[in-house]
């Protein structure tokens, strides 16, 4: 199955709203090229919550660079060029991952300290999100 075909096995609210099994992975990848620089794209979704922030880093790593997977300390290297670095950005992807649908997953874990370096991906839903945010639409 094709990424312009490939949809998200959400459940429909019935709500009217834009689910993210109405947006495919190639409209969301159409409208990265959008911002040049974090800044930018920081700037445009408005984070408020660190979960939040950490959400949009890992987009700005995963959809602009190109990245498939990545480790928290490169978001929060990111977050703290714009002087919004997270205290423990673990606690926040954690967070987007218990969310339902997860946002975030954990791909592996190297090391069997608790400080051992993970890699993350951002989900289809956690990327839908993100869109959502740079369109201005927030949750209730």
């Amino acid at each position: 199955m094709s990424s312009s075909t490939r949809r998200a096995d959400s459940s429909v609210s019935g709500g009217g709203e834009l689910e993210a099994s109405d947006i495919t992975e190639e409209e969301i990848a159409e409208e990265a090229p959008a911002y040049q620089h974090f800044a930018e794209l920081f700037a445009a979704a408005s984070p408020k919550t660190n979960e939040d922030k950490a959400l949009v880093a890992a987009y700005w790593v995963q959809v602009h660079e190109g990245q498939d997977s990545w480790a928290s300390r490169r978001l929060n290297s990111e977050l703290k060029n714009l002087g919004h670095s997270i205290a423990n950005i673990t606690d926040a992807l954690t967070s987007n991952m218990r969310k339902k649908p997860q946002r975030v997953i954990q791909l592996k874990k190297s090391g069997n300290s608790k400080q051992a370096t993970k890699t993350y991906k951002v989900t289809h839903e956690g990327l839908v999100y993100v869109q959502g945010m740079l369109r201005g639409e927030s949750e209730a």
